[in-house]
């Protein structure tokens, strides 16, 4: 049973086989000497953590069309990461796999659904949210940013209840 399970979400996976033979991986890296001489760019963790921080915080109060300009900024920065990136098949898990596999199947479906431009706008949704998932993972690996995104996040949940706790007792008291 542990090896069918294992077969399945291909734990013995090993990245560096597909790494050397894709096409779309020899992009990566491509900017790799940019980001040796780039000042910005070595502060690229902390430039990540605050921009999902950013969206941790502003997500409960803001419309979803924000939500979605912060998502597209988290893109454009994780494409700048990843084309400068100079490890070879860093950070690459089967999850990462596993969550690809899903977007494959979510265009697939995409591309067959009979309604088009809400599929289309699904999708595209699904693709941020993947990216942001794919720069918290280059993010959450350095335990400073993590307990520190930790921390904003619970501030931001706490806030979120106590404006909620006041929303509630401001209508029972217009009941009254």
């Amino acid at each position: 049973m542990n090896f069918a399970r294992a077969r399945f979400a291909r734990l013995d996976w090993h990245p560096y086989l597909w790494l050397g033979a894709s096409y779309l991986h020899r992009l990566v890296g491509i900017c790799g000497r940019w980001r040796e001489s780039s000042w910005l760019l070595g502060y690229s963790e902390a430039i990540g953590a605050f921009l999902i921080a950013i969206l941790f915080t502003l997500a409960p109060f803001v419309s979803t069309s924000s939500i979605g300009i912060l998502l597209i900024a988290i893109a454009l920065f994780w494409i700048i990461l990843t084309l400068a990136e100079n490890r070879l098949g860093s950070g690459v898990t089967p999850i990462h796999g596993l969550a690809f596999l899903y977007w494959g199947i979510a265009g697939i479906a995409t591309a067959f659904s009979p309604v088009k431009s809400a599929a289309c706008s699904g999708f595209i949704k699904l693709s941020l949210y993947l990216v942001l998932f794919a720069l918290c993972s280059i993010v959450l690996r350095s335990s400073r940013w993590r307990s520190w995104l930790i921390g904003v996040l619970l501030h931001v949940s706490q806030d979120r209840q106590r404006d909620e706790r006041k929303t509630i007792l401001q209508r029972a008291n217009k009941t009254k």
